[in-house]
């Protein structure tokens, strides 16, 4: 961390006594140090750059050709708070060598809340003061710069679909367009009311096409606009048959890329007989989020409740939610051999979609604040090439529903 001062003194004793006590400052360097001997050279310098920190002689000339003046620094001071082309120090400590100028200008700086130090010949007490602003000074820059930056919104949804956004849409919360300048994207933002009473702020987008590519990149742009606190994918998926039913709801955990991995040549040139050698990176649930999503697989009545919310042509059997493991790839699969080699690489798979593996990796390589995010989608086929149609809105509405469930009630 980078700590600038810039020294306004012109007596050439005493600035040396100044730098050799700056010195004495743990991380600070020379070269983080700037001194000018007048007024005007000085104003020069705020023309051009920002400093932490100004040590102010009050006695100093407007000009090195001119005399110093005993409230040239005075002046100085209300010249740049006054006019806005100076680039005003954060912080500034004053100096001066004469008991009666202090005795003036003490209670003016006292008025702004600025200190005087009285600097005298052969003492170290002023030396002590001087070290310990500077240092309480760039302590506190150094703290600022650690603290995380605040969350803008609570929550993100992203969806691979407009079927699925309107889900999200139709939560009951009041969505409206929101533009962003300088980007064609469309996004809806909602304000919601959290279990604990507070406010919340809520924005949703659709990814640009399906697979993962693209929602990386519409997660990593709802991230840098809206640095929510949290990313929850919603919308539906392909089940493994015997492991989930239709209509149940798939908390993804792992997830992974199932094209990951080498192929192999055969060793007689034969093209049929290339093998595939899986590799893959596995994203893993945040624990806070698999808390939330380990309470709604017990609670059969709020799933009962999701379920019935879609109206008198939801699924007569119970909705279920399961937390497991869920392949992302860039292909649809509708083949029973196509999912059966997928299946070899997780002996426990609920599930493949396109989409989950990228959310999670631009969550993971986002910049701070980072977000959490969770995938919940519903299942609506086998992936066998019998597609489910008659699921879709359904599983669109369910699993939005329950991603509201988790915001409203655990995301505070």
């Amino acid at each position: 961390m980078r700590f600038s001062i810039l020294i306004v003194e012109d007596n050439t004793d005493k600035l040396r006594d100044i730098m050799q006590a700056l010195e004495q400052v743990p991380g600070l360097t020379e070269e983080d140090i700037t001194t000018e001997l007048d007024a005007h050279s000085a104003k020069l310098r705020l023309l051009r750059q920002a400093y932490d920190l100004m040590i102010l002689d009050i006695s100093i000339p407007p000009r090195k050709s001119a005399e110093a003046q005993p409230e040239g620094g005075l002046q100085l001071l209300q010249e740049i708070q006054e006019r806005n082309q100076y680039r005003k120090p954060t912080h500034i400590l004053a100096l001066t060598a004469h008991a009666d100028i202090a005795s003036i200008a003490g209670p003016k700086l006292a008025e702004q809340a600025l200190s005087l130090i009285h600097y005298q010949v052969g003492t170290t007490a002023w030396q002590r003061q001087l070290r310990a602003g500077v240092e309480q000074r760039m302590a506190a820059k150094q703290s600022a710069s650690a603290s995380p930056p605040d969350y803008d919104f609570d929550v993100a949804f992203i969806c691979a679909l407009r079927s699925e956004c309107v889900g999200v849409r139709n939560n009951g919360w009041e969505w409206a367009p929101l533009q962003v300048v300088g980007d064609d994207s469309l996004y809806y933002q909602a304000g919601y009311t959290k279990a604990d009473g507070r406010l919340g702020k809520a924005v949703v987008a659709v990814a640009a096409r399906m697979g993962m590519p693209a929602a990386a990149a519409a997660t990593m742009k709802l991230i840098l606009h809206f640095k929510p606190r949290y990313v929850f994918m919603t919308g539906i998926m392909g089940g493994v048959e015997g492991r989930v039913n239709l209509g149940d709801l798939v908390v993804a955990s792992p997830v992974w890329d199932w094209g990951s991995g080498k192929w192999s040549a055969d060793p007689n040139n034969e093209a049929d007989g290339a093998s595939f050698e899986a590799d893959p990176f596995q994203f893993t649930l945040d624990k806070g989020l698999e808390r939330m999503a380990l309470l709604l697989e017990d609670d059969g009545q709020e799933l009962y409740r999701i379920r019935r919310s879609f109206g008198p042509n939801a699924p007569q059997h119970d909705l279920k939610l399961k937390i497991g493991a869920v392949a992302s790839g860039a292909s649809v699969l509708a083949s029973q051999g196509a999912l059966e080699r997928v299946k070899e690489q997780h002996r426990k798979l609920l599930g493949i979609e396109m989409e989950a593996y990228g959310v999670f990796t631009a969550v993971s390589d986002a910049p701070q604040p980072k977000p959490v995010c969770m995938c919940i989608k519903s299942v609506v086929d086998f992936g066998n090439g019998h597609k489910g149609d008659a699921h879709q809105a359904y599983g669109a509405h369910v699993s939005a529903k329950a991603a509201q469930y988790f915001v409203e009630k655990y995301c505070n």
